[in-house]
């Protein structure tokens, strides 16, 4: 299920280069059952037969699977695919990825799935790099700004204690009341 996608494909003997930036992932998968949740992403994906073979480096992955059914979410994702001989390179740059398994198969034999894809004889080779598993939080800035605060305090000629505003003169004859500044 793909809500606002925009997909670009060219596909020659199959071949799928996929880049993906600023990709919130969250993959579920247990007893190979693959079960992807992936935040603001919907795609739905079945392989069998499928050769994986992942390069990642500074990755806290952390993934459950579950009966070899893979549903991937993804919204508002604008896929560029180009395939060809039934090679898949992924690249995803700034990708938070939240991936938990349990009771999985290191070859990753895949059959029986439901997918609106399917992959045969598909070597894999996913590059990840720079990802890191946060708690999911999208779109989410927090600015706080504090600009040009100046609070000027003078001594007038009277011997009064003055400043840069009526109220913080005020504060500050009545802080210097005691010590006898007052105008």
């Amino acid at each position: 299920m793909r809500s606002n996608v925009t997909v670009s494909e060219m596909r020659s003997n199959v071949t799928v280069s996929e880049m993906r930036s600023n990709v919130t992932v969250s993959e579920m998968r247990s007893n190979v059952t693959v079960s992807e949740m992936r935040s603001n992403v919907t795609v739905s994906e079945m392989r069998s037969n499928v050769t994986v073979s992942e390069m990642r480096s500074n990755v806290t992955v952390s993934e459950m699977r579950s009966n070899v059914t893979v549903s991937e979410m993804r919204s508002n994702v604008t896929v560029s695919e180009m395939r060809s001989n039934v090679t898949v390179s992924e690249m995803r740059s700034n990708v938070t990825v939240s991936e938990m398994r349990s009771n999985v198969t290191v070859s990753e034999m895949r059959s029986n799935v439901t997918v609106s894809e399917m992959r045969s004889n598909v070597t894999v080779s996913e590059m990840r790099s720079n990802v890191t598993v946060s708690e999911m939080r999208s779109n989410v800035t927090v600015s706080e700004m504090r600009s040009n605060v100046t609070v000027l305090e003078m001594r007038c000629s009277r011997g009064c204690w003055c400043c840069a505003g009526k109220q913080q003169a005020e504060q500050v004859i009545h802080l210097k009341a005691a010590a006898q500044y007052q105008c």
